[in-house]
């Protein structure tokens, strides 16, 4: 996938990239398609962050910390998404794997566009839910890293209240965890982005079960 107009952005001598930077004359420009892009595509945030992350990396707007403020965006942009991935950062994610990240760049480099990185990024994001699920780790226990002790309590009632029923509605989260009823709707809202309940039913009566 191609989202800018590199005018010359990157050095080739044959297929071998010699220089992965842009000219700075390029760059406030770029940057500036970027984010436009960023803010009007309509394509799946996982890919968008993929190919945010990559073109980054391409433009190289800055001398030092490149990598690090990419990954940053890329993770940013996933949270937007579900929230669990703020505390799945791609930072952590590629920590093992960082001789295929350069790689992975280096591929897309050559083929001019950011396919081969977003094939590599997607696979280790698949790998690492696999194996959340085969150590039996669901996203409430990363979330639980990141609750405040009201809302570690909060999710013990919740989780108490769900074994002895289907679903719960808002009016019923106020009353079993003592609080009002935007707190109580922040706090169920929360866990829907999470991933931990889903909702059903017509907006006004909406339920919540665990997925």
């Amino acid at each position: 996938m191609i989202v800018l107009d590199r005018k010359g952005a990157g050095v080739y001598q044959g297929n071998q990239l010699i220089h992965a930077g842009t000219p700075p004359q390029y760059i406030p420009e770029l940057i500036e398609q970027l984010f436009s892009w960023l803010k009007k595509s309509k394509v799946h945030p996982l890919i968008k962050a993929c190919v945010f992350h990559y073109e980054f990396e391409f433009i190289h707007p800055f001398q030092d910390g490149n990598g690090r403020l990419g990954r940053l965006w890329h993770t940013l942009i996933l949270s937007k998404w579900k929230e669990f991935f703020a505390w799945l950062p791609i930072e952590t994610l590629i920590q093992k794997k960082q001789q295929k990240y350069y790689e992975a760049i280096n591929l897309s480099n050559t083929a001019g566009e950011s396919t081969p990185f977003i094939t590599f990024i997607l696979e280790i994001i698949k790998e690492t839910l696999e194996e959340l699920q085969k150590n039996d780790l669901k996203m409430t226990d990363i979330l639980t890293d990141k609750m405040t002790d009201k809302e570690l309590q909060r999710l013990k009632i919740l989780e108490e209240y769900f074994e002895k029923n289907n679903y719960i509605e808002n009016s019923e989260a106020q009353k079993i965890l003592n609080v009002s009823d935007s707190t109580a709707r922040r706090f169920l809202n929360k866990l829907l982005k999470n991933g931990i309940l889903e909702a059903f039913g017509e907006k006004k009566g909406r339920k919540y079960r665990k997925k």
